[in-house]
């Protein structure tokens, strides 16, 4: 008795620090009324594999966020990571999996740019990674002429379409993320250290930390998330897309503040981001469900952003009045 007492009262703990999974479980009680399509095998298997694309993402960005700051340049990074995969193998008879290192590598290269940029340089996150949004569209669309690169081998495509036992492989790599980002978050000095980084600054700077360590391990961390969604979306649609993941910098932004983290730094859990990308992929493939035009899908998406806005500032705004 004991037992259960105790597995209740850490779940009702869970619930209350969590309370996103509650909003999860109504809205997709309410989906499923409108639509019984939604709790098909087929529909939760493709919800899940597209919430961990958005998820993976989702885990670098919330420790950038902690930190204070933004990135903008995921979805472009994304992209050239697809185009530079796609076209090392189709063009230059690179191995897939050497190609698709070379992939990760651009991410990282891109993030650690970005964290010179706004460490060394004081350039203000959103301008820089605004930027880097633009360059790295730009070099896409450039190299590859606008035109996808086609003609992908089959043991690559496994990393998008397979499964183990059921559960897609993109399912896998997320979770493996979560559980060793979330142990680094609660357990490790980095953690403390992003979160007094991303509070106060200079704070931060006198206590002894090394801002410029700590901002140049995000950024990296977070680019490098990056070009592993853009591999694993090239494995899965088969092609090197120029133009692949216009909008997901708003889309990734939206369900890591839903799930909790201040846009004004300092707070934000990595299971929070996780939640929140749920909600949002749940939300968008309701949208497709009920046949809602893409167009009013975009729309929604800037309904939730600007609603996780106003209810981050209206917490800490809140926090500080009673402090």
């Amino acid at each position: 008795m004991k037992t259960a007492e105790r597995v209740l009262s850490v779940g009702r703990r869970y619930l209350g620090e969590n309370p996103l999974i509650l909003v999860i479980v109504a809205v997709a009680i309410v989906i499923w009324m409108i639509q019984p399509r939604f709790l098909s095998a087929y529909n939760i298997i493709t919800v899940l594999r597209q919430a961990a694309l958005l998820g993976i993402l989702s885990v670098g960005m919330t420790f950038v966020i902690v930190s204070g700051g933004v990135d903008l340049s995921v979805g472009s990074l994304m992209a050239l990571t697809s185009v530079v995969v796609a076209g090392l193998y189709a063009y230059g008879g690179v191995n897939i999996w050497i190609s698709a290192a070379i992939g990760l590598c651009v991410g990282a290269a891109s993030g650690a740019i970005i964290a010179m940029l706004i460490s060394r340089f004081k350039v203000a996150p959103f301008l820089a990674t605004l930027a880097f949004l633009g360059i790295l569209r730009g070099i896409d669309l450039v190299v590859t002429d606008s035109q996808p690169i086609n003609g992908l081998p089959n043991e690559f495509l496994w990393l998008g379409r397979g499964s183990i036992l059921g559960i897609p492989v993109p399912v896998l790599i997320w979770l493996a993320l979560l559980v060793a980002a979330t142990l680094f978050q609660e357990f490790h000095r980095y953690g403390r250290s992003l979160v007094a980084v991303g509070g106060n600054e200079e704070a931060a700077r006198f206590s002894g930390i090394n801002v410029t360590a700590i901002i140049f391990i995000t950024y990296v961390f977070n680019g490098v998330l990056a070009s592993l969604t853009g591999v694993l979306y090239t494995a899965r649609l088969n092609s090197g897309l120029p133009m692949l993941g216009e909008t997901f910098e708003l889309i990734t932004i939206a369900a890591v503040c839903t799930g909790g983290a201040s846009l004004l730094g300092g707070k934000g859990k990595v299971m929070g981001g996780a939640l929140g990308a749920i909600l949002v992929t749940i939300l968008y493939n309701a949208m497709s469900l009920i046949g809602l035009s893409t167009f009013l899908q975009q729309i929604a998406v800037g309904v939730i952003l600007i609603a996780a806005v106003a209810i981050t500032v209206s917490r800490t705004s809140r926090k500080l009045s009673l402090a």
